[in-house]
């Protein structure tokens, strides 16, 4: 397994389940909480998205052999939902979605973070990478994702006050162009593998 491969899917997971993003819902929702609930809260969530998508890249592969679906037919699939989240992003519309939240309960945040299109993430980095064996890569980019994830949350809400929301869509704009690319780039792969059989 190439090295570079582990950081390519360590990005891909990282970005579709935007941290910074992630950090500012959670702020929403505590808003007037304590920092000892808002670490609580972060702790939960976090656990629960890590176990829900380790779950997913693992099993994953299992569930298209059972519903009879190619792994090269779910690249494609999976690379297009993973590009449209990409465009949700750098389009705004991910941001905007996120700041009208009102709900206060932990599955809101885990429902963000591991949304259709990071389990998508998760099974096609499997699917791409070790077709035929344990998926590594997916399991290494989803824990480093998720410590990523978790270190970032903690660090906004000590820097609550400070925050900067026009620095935040940037950042938000430019991994959606990255994600963009990588969704594009496991599409077309598994069209030209799909071309090949």
């Amino acid at each position: 397994m190439e090295f570079y491969q582990y950081i390519q899917a360590a990005i891909t997971m990282t970005a579709v389940i935007n941290p910074m993003v992630a950090g500012v819902m959670l702020l929403h929702m505590e808003e007037g909480k304590s920092a000892r609930d808002k670490y609580i809260f972060t702790i939960k969530a976090t656990t629960l998205t890590t176990l829900i998508l380790l779950g997913s890249a693992i099993l994953g592969q299992l569930i298209l052999r059972f519903f009879g679906i190619s792994l090269e037919v779910f690249r494609i699939v999976g690379g297009i939902i993973v590009a449209y989240i990409g465009f949700r992003m750098l389009s705004g519309q991910i941001l905007k979605s996120s700041a009208n939240e009102d709900s206060t309960t932990v599955n809101d945040l885990v429902i963000f973070m591991a949304s259709p299109g990071s389990i998508a993430a998760a099974i096609t980095l499997s699917a791409v990478h070790t077709p035929d064996r344990f998926p590594i890569t997916a399991v290494v980019a989803i824990i480093f994702a998720m410590v990523f994830t978790f270190v970032e949350i903690l660090v906004m809400i000590k820097l609550a006050a400070k925050i900067n929301m026009s620095r935040q869509r940037l950042t938000t704009q430019f991994m959606g162009m990255i994600i963009i690319a990588m969704g594009m780039q496991f599409a077309l792969e598994g069209y030209k593998a799909f071309m090949a059989l």
